[in-house]
């Protein structure tokens, strides 16, 4: 099982770097458009849309994503539906979460959907727009914090974090998490001079603020991975899908994602716009 997990995170990783870092804007978009839509059909699922109200959700979310960032919007357009992304994860999800009781009503689920999966594309290309090293540094935090998490978890983890949504996560693995994500960090201060928007590379305020800003977004994908946790329970799953041996769904692989990348376009590319 673990072989079979790593060679498809291999893989996955091996293709969306080369279109990150090759393929022209257009096909970069339409990239993002497909993940959004297999991730949409499997938000359908989890929330129970039957096959045609299901396939339009999915159609929906692929052409708002296709089309968004070819209308030419002032940059303002996209910031809003970031930020509303952001106050639902930094506010709304560790409530509920909280409290073991989230409003999922039919019309609620489908708005929620909507607006995380279209933020977290959006800010992807968005993000890549501001460098495809950036968009790489940024995906790279998940990965390093999810891996860590993983392995720190499953040798050491004995406390567990929220054992009625997923039993399997452990405070000692989210500690993990922070602290490779920490030596993620530095290393990016280290190696990359140049690379990184604003002026995280010059002085120990700037550092201070890449560890930081890193040890959000890592903090935000603990929630959107208990976030989906909650669905699956909920919905009776174990797997958002099936598509991806050794790790089951889109959803399953981005939900960390879906917190972190609005919240890295608003950090990170409004640094580089302004410097």
């Amino acid at each position: 099982m673990l072989v079979t997990r790593a060679i498809t995170a291999i893989v996955m990783i091996a293709a969306l770097v080369l279109v990150l870092f090759l393929a022209p804007r257009v096909i970069w978009i339409f990239f993002c458009a497909l993940f959004a839509a297999r991730a949409a059909h499997e938000w359908g699922h989890l929330i129970g849309l039957s096959r045609n109200p299901g396939a339009a959700f999915m159609i929906g979310i692929a052409l708002f994503v296709a089309v968004w960032p070819m209308l030419a919007l002032p940059e303002i357009c996209s910031q809003i539906i970031f930020a509303i992304s952001a106050v639902f994860w930094m506010f709304l999800v560790p409530y509920w979460l909280w409290k073991l009781s989230l409003p999922l009503s039919r019309s609620f689920a489908i708005a929620v959907g909507t607006l995380v999966i279209v933020a977290a594309a959006i800010a992807l290309i968005a993000l890549r727009d501001g460098g495809a090293w950036l968009a790489l540094c940024i995906l790279g935090v998940i990965w390093v914090s999810d891996s860590a998490a993983y392995f720190v978890g499953s040798t050491l983890g004995r406390h567990k974090m929220a054992p009625g949504i997923s039993p399997g996560k452990t405070w000692e693995g989210a500690a993990g998490a922070m602290a490779f994500v920490t030596l993620y960090a530095l290393a990016w201060i280290y190696f990359s001079d140049g690379v990184l928007p604003g002026r995280f590379t010059d002085s120990l305020p700037g550092y201070l603020l890449l560890v930081a800003m890193m040890l959000l977004l890592a903090a935000l994908g603990i929630y959107g991975d208990l976030f989906e946790s909650y669905l699956k329970r909920a919905a009776g799953v174990k797997d958002s899908g099936r598509i991806l041996p050794g790790h089951g769904g889109i959803l399953d692989r981005i939900d960390a994602l879906l917190p972190a990348l609005p919240v890295a376009a608003l950090l990170f590319v409004q640094q580089a716009s302004g410097g």
